[in-house]
């Protein structure tokens, strides 16, 4: 079938498949403006109800009489959607810029809106507004911008940030930024920065107020100078992510005082955040290496470890600081405090870098579930074997005890073949055995177990 396509296409004259274009441009609508989309890279006026009538007309076909896009049609409403924007991005350097933004537009002009009444488990919907949302910001900062289409752009940023369903996932403020990217006058900051003002008032938490804060520190570096947005930066410091960049500056220049004063100042303003007090936490580390601090250094590292997030990476620091005469006393101290904080995967963390294997036994034993068992199975098979396969049995003879439907007989045998494997044929064939006549009233049980 593809040799005939392109043979027939070879063999039309150039008159004839513009007819046959035509002809099915009047009968389609989708059809004439993607091609005019696709090759009129010359086109200069921005024309957002073009592909808002295509795209809504597919949306509303998917929708059902309450206006709700179920589960099993999300994929279809945003279908003719997602092909356009993957062929603009395939064919970003000769799409008519003007194409690109009026696409981009109806894409959030009509999709944003139907992620508040759909069923989007799968993310097609917003992720033809990401794409869409994407597009905008690639086309602003790699294409070239008439006047008019940069004043147009900027216009419609500061229209669609307000637009129903642009809060998720920030892309109102993505907008945004693209707005402040377009900016060339005092008037225009003015205006931008009154929105922002608003996606401020309406935050609930920091994140919203880093973002607007950042968009307003690069228009002010643009339009009054870098001087001028160091002060606005500076006084912007109870916000998280401008602090981090603060304390950066002054680790970069050395000035650890003042990164240390700006650490310890966030962690009182953040101690609502545990994850954004252990950064300054680990700021402070950074600094105390850097001026060899080694009391600092062992107290800030045990302090993060102990915040047991992510946080085994410090382990080795403290360890490297710790005087080797102390460092045995240093890990008991670690465990109790672990115990403290009912933090067992922590404590079996250590137990297993210090090769403490007689305590990871004892634990497995007093929590001898078939996960912990298997979990642990590497460590202890080599020095506790018969003890081993004493706790695959008792984990076996308890799951067979309340084992009830052919899955839950399938992973009992499973912890009967992992027993097997450590050897001892005898009293596999014992237990099975055993289990064989107690459960013989479950066939499926049976079954299982003749496949051991």
């Amino acid at each position: 079938m593809k040799k005939q396509f392109e043979d027939i296409l070879n063999r039309l004259g150039k008159e004839e498949l513009a007819g046959w274009i035509r002809t099915w441009a009047d009968k389609d609508e989708l059809f004439r403006n993607y091609f005019i989309f696709r090759f009129n890279e010359n086109t200069e006026k921005i024309d957002i109800e073009k592909y808002t009538r295509i795209l809504g007309k597919e949306l509303r076909a998917t929708e059902d009489r309450y206006g709700f896009i179920d589960y099993y049609h999300s994929g279809d409403a945003v279908n003719e959607a997602l092909q356009l924007l993957n062929d603009t991005e395939n064919n970003f350097t000769t799409a008519g810029t003007a194409e690109i933004i009026s696409l981009c537009f109806a894409v959030i002009n009509v999709i944003a809106p139907a992620l508040t009444n759909s069923d989007d488990s799968d993310g097609e919907i917003s992720g033809a507004v990401e794409q869409a949302v994407e597009l905008i910001a690639r086309t602003s900062q790699e294409k070239e911008l008439a006047d008019d289409i940069k004043k147009e752009l900027f216009e419609l940023c500061l229209k669609y940030a307000d637009s129903e369903g642009m809060d998720i996932d920030s892309w109102d403020l993505d907008m945004l930024k693209v707005a402040g990217q377009l900016i060339s006058n005092q008037k225009d900051k003015g205006r931008l920065f009154s929105a922002l003002d608003q996606k401020d008032k309406a935050a609930s938490w920091h994140y919203t107020n880093e973002r607007t804060a950042q968009i307003r520190k690069e228009v002010i570096e643009r339009l009054d100078g870098k001087e001028a947005a160091g002060k606005y930066a500076e006084s912007m410091l109870h916000l998280p992510e401008i602090r981090r960049q603060f304390v950066e500056k002054y680790i970069q220049e050395k000035n650890y005082s003042k990164a240390k004063e700006l650490c310890e100042k966030g962690i009182i303003m953040d101690k609502k955040w545990a994850g954004i007090v252990n950064e300054w936490h680990e700021f402070l580390l950074r600094i105390a290496e850097k001026e060899k601090d080694i009391s600092e250094i062992i107290r800030l590292a045990t302090l993060l470890f102990l915040a047991t997030f992510n946080s085994q990476r410090f382990y080795p620091v403290i360890k490297k600081y710790t005087p080797s005469g102390q460092w045995e006393q240093t890990v008991e101290f670690l465990i109790q405090q672990l115990k403290k904080k009912n933090s067992d995967d922590y404590i079996t963390w250590v137990h297993i870098q210090e090769g403490m294997f007689d305590r990871l036994l004892s634990y497995v034993q007093a929590k001898p579930s078939p996960i912990n068992i298997e979990h642990f199975e590497q460590y202890l098979k080599p020095l506790y074997p018969e003890e081993l396969k004493n706790l695959y049995e008792k984990a076996i003879r308890i799951y067979a005890l309340h084992a009830s439907k052919r899955n839950a007989y399938a992973a009992c045998c499973r912890l009967l073949r992992r027993m097997k494997k450590l050897g001892d044929k005898n009293r596999i064939e014992v237990l099975v055995n055993e289990l064989t006549i107690t459960y013989k009233s479950r066939p499926a049980f049976i079954d299982e177990l003749k496949r051991v």
